[in-house]
Formats: structure tokens, C-alpha cells, sequence
């Protein structure tokens, strides 16, 4: 995993196309800014994105062992009526994209479909919950609120902190901008072991 990491740091392209690498407990993860991946509202991949994943991510698929999940997210807008026929919400939005990279790496790129996993997380899962989770340990996604105020009390120092919400996390142009991405995540598991993994349970 390691050398996997080096390697796609290495090779990152910085400026354009707009990507950054950063790991976490989940595996390795890519993110790409969803406003250079697809046009506002729509799941049509742009031409940009599908040169960035035939040249930067379908080739170090190929090459690792890792099982891949690719996921949607977006900001906290709430969808425009004029494309609520087809994404009633974000949360339609951001799968619908997931799965549009999939079927690419899929049917252009060669990838076995059972190395993949297509996801969509809405607006809830802002990007800065990964560098908080990685600051405070303690932290559980499952406390994360709307906009509902929560505090929390350290028992060694005594200081109170107010808990971070999607709408927090959504304040600026500038966080919206960074949570509408498309997130491909080398997971810390392989294809292999997730079959033998399905074939226990069904035991």
C-alpha cells in the first residue's frame, strides 16, 4: 500500500487537472473537484475527467490489488427545482456520478466490475470531516448534525468545544467548492479477500 501511495503522489498532477491524494484509515484516497468532473446537476462525465481517468487512475487500478470505491459527494445546496425530475436531492446527484465513473472505468478502461464499488454521500459527508476525525480520534461521524449546535466537554483540560455540522462545513464558496468532488478510494482490502469475505457470509 505504501509504494502504491508513493507512487500516485509522485505522479499527482498539481494545478490542473485539480486533484489531491491524502490517506486515512479507508485506504488511499483521490479527490477530484467535482466542478472539473461534471457540468452543474448533471452525472455526464466531462471530457477532463475522462482523460484524467484514462491516464492517472484506470492505469494505477490496473496495477494495484486494492478494491476501489468510487463516490460522489456534493455541498449542502439544496437541488434546483429544474433538475429535481431527475435528482430529486443530492443524494441522487452524487450516486448517479459515482456510478457514471464506474460504468466508464468499466466498460472503457477494462476494469472487473467486482473491483468496484459505486457510492453516493450527499452533502454528508463535508470534506473536512476526514482531517477532524484524524485530529480528534474520539470524534464518531455519527454525532455530526444539520445545523443542530452540540458541545463537547474535554475531561482532562476541561475546555468545551462546539461539534462541527454539514451547514459549518458548508459556510464558504470556497468549502462548497472543495465538498462537490468525486472521491476514488483504494480501500485496504482486495478484491480476493472481499469474495472470500462474501462467500463466509453466505456460508
Amino acid at each position: 500500500m505504501k509504494e502504491a501511495i508513493e507512487e500516485m503522489k509522485k505522479e499527482n498532477p498539481s494545478g490542473d487537472p485539480p486533484i489531491d491524494i491524502e490517506t486515512s484509515s479507508k485506504g488511499l484516497i483521490v479527490n477530484i473537484k467535482g466542478d472539473f468532473a461534471f457540468p452543474s446537476g448533471k452525472a455526464d462525465m466531462k471530457p477532463e475527467l475522462m482523460k484524467l481517468l484514462d491516464t492517472e487512475i484506470i492505469p494505477r487500478i490496473q496495477a494495484s490489488p486494492f478494491q476501489v470505491e468510487v463516490a460522489g459527494h456534493s455541498d449542502s445546496d439544496p437541488m434546483p427545482r429544474k433538475w429535481r425530475k431527475r435528482f430529486p436531492s443530492n443524494w441522487e446527484l452524487s450516486a448517479a456520478r459515482g456510478a457514471a465513473a464506474v460504468r466508464y472505468m468499466i466498460e472503457k478502461g477494462g476494469i472487473k466490475a467486482i473491483r468496484l464499488i459505486a457510492a453516493g454521500y450527499g452533502d454528508w459527508t463535508p470534506k473536512q470531516l476526514a482531517d477532524y476525525q484524524s485530529e480528534n480520534p474520539m470524534y464518531s461521524p455519527l454525532k455530526l448534525t444539520w445545523n443542530e449546535k452540540q458541545t463537547y466537554t474535554n475531561e482532562a483540560s476541561g475546555n468545551t468545544y462546539e461539534l462541527p455540522t454539514v451547514l459549518g462545513w458548508n459556510a464558504t464558496s470556497e468549502m462548497k467548492a472543495n465538498n462537490r468532488r468525486l472521491q476514488i478510494t483504494f480501500l485496504a482490502t482486495t478484491a480476493d479477500n472481499l469474495a472470500t469475505q462474501q462467500r463466509s457470509g453466505d456460508g
